[in-house]
């Protein structure tokens, strides 16, 4: 189970994602790849926390945490049918 949890001054945001849809979570990865123009492991190669601002760093943490979900989903599906 992946959970983030934002902190913005007193805003707390808790995202579990184990409790998205795979559609909301295709959804968002496609709505990050359009944003920044490739796909996430191009932005997370090319990422630099010295020059991101808050915005992209908390694309890159939900970029990646909808990744992992994923990958996680695709691995059990694969797993279950063996």
């Amino acid at each position: 189970m992946t959970t983030l949890i934002i902190q913005d001054g007193d805003k707390k945001r808790e995202i579990n994602y184990s409790e998205l849809s795979d559609d909301f979570i295709e959804k968002r990865i496609e709505e990050y790849e359009t944003k920044h123009g490739k796909i996430f492991q191009e932005f997370y190669n090319g990422f630099d926390c010295g020059e991101a601002s808050m915005d992209e760093l908390t694309d890159l943490l939900d970029w990646e945490s909808l990744v992992e979900e994923r990958k996680a989903r695709m691995e059990k599906a694969v797993y279950e049918r063996t």
